[in-house]
């Protein structure tokens, strides 16, 4: 099971998560909309799309474009459609799966960014910690 947690509260549960550089990504179904504000921010990523962006809000408290989203992914990225990933402030605990995310892509970025090994784009297995 992983788990999306800030300020205290789950703001998505699954066991159905999809890595992808770094990040996993939860089902839509998973993450508790009544902690997401749509944001206007969008990006772009060259093999993924146009990135769509929410505001994480708990308890009054915001982390603006904290949580992404690819409405209508380049083919690469099918298996993220209808998904959310969150940012590095955002915790993510991880248990009983098969493997976690890379502690070294907890800072997040493309592999060879800021001194990240080629790890930073896969999944390494036995991490004990996950992102946070």
């Amino acid at each position: 099971m992983a788990k999306a947690i800030w300020n205290g509260k789950v703001i998505a549960a699954s066991d159905d998560v999809e890595p992808v550089e770094g990040n996993l990504y939860f089902p839509a179904t998973s993450v508790r909309q009544e902690y997401l504000r749509p944001s206007p921010t969008t990006t772009e990523r060259a093999w993924k799309g146009t990135t769509s962006y929410y505001t994480v809000v708990v308890d009054g408290e915001k982390i603006r474009d904290a949580a992404w989203y690819y409405r209508d992914p380049k083919p690469a990225a099918a298996r993220i459609k209808g998904r959310i990933a969150f940012g590095h402030d955002i915790e993510i605990e991880e248990q009983g799966l098969a493997a976690t995310v890379c502690p070294e892509a907890k800072r997040g970025g493309w592999p060879g960014e800021h001194g990240a090994s080629a790890c930073h784009a896969t999944l390494c297995p036995g991490s004990a910690k996950g992102r946070s």
